[in-house]
């Protein structure tokens, strides 16, 4: 793929509130008897998700974000490719504000999954592949829960015979970071 495809979410309430965000840079899925995907990045591919909640009392924010997914879910042969030598992110950041307050953040920057008969997972990496999760939660009378998880890259085979590889000659990184400001307890 060449260019740069972009995907942002963002939403903020007010009162009891809760905000989800959800974005994915690029989504292939397949089934049927067989599924085979391949992706070919030249250029910059990016997904970013930012939910906001701010409230009087409970907030409660979300935020997922995935770079490149693919899902392979055929019958028979399965086969799920990624080629990158250009650039792969995915940013989530999550924020709560209440007297009691939950944020969350997913990133991950390539993730892919196959199932069937044979399921075969490749991720070849010659640019840079990057997941960065931030949550930040404010409890300003009760408590604060603050969760962030990251994964560069994340492949998942469930089949009969499955082959899961990935080559990297550059850069995959993942950043997880968590505030949590409680009253009470953080």
């Amino acid at each position: 793929r060449d260019g740069s495809p972009d995907a942002e979410a963002i939403d903020d309430a007010s009162a009891y509130a809760t905000a989800y965000a959800y974005a994915t840079g690029i989504e292939q899925e397949s089934g049927g008897d067989s599924a085979t995907m391949t992706l070919t990045n030249h250029g910059d591919v990016s997904a970013t998700a930012t939910a906001n909640a701010v409230a009087a009392t409970r907030a409660c924010a979300w935020a997922s974000a995935t770079g490149v997914y693919q899902e392979a879910d055929g019958d028979g042969n399965n086969v799920a490719d990624t080629y990158n030598d250009g650039s792969i992110t995915a940013s989530a950041v999550a924020g709560a504000t209440g007297t009691k307050a939950y944020a969350g953040a997913s990133a991950t920057g390539v993730d892919q999954y196959g199932y069937g008969g044979v399921a075969q997972l490749t991720i070849t990496n010659h640019g840079e592949i990057a997941a960065n999760a931030t949550s930040t939660a404010y409890g300003t009378e009760l408590k604060a829960t603050g969760y962030a998880e990251a994964s560069g890259a994340y492949q998942y085979a469930s089949a009969d015979n499955s082959t899961i590889d990935l080559v990297n000659s550059s850069t995959i990184s993942a950043i997880a970071n968590i505030n949590a400001y409680g009253q009470t307890s953080a």
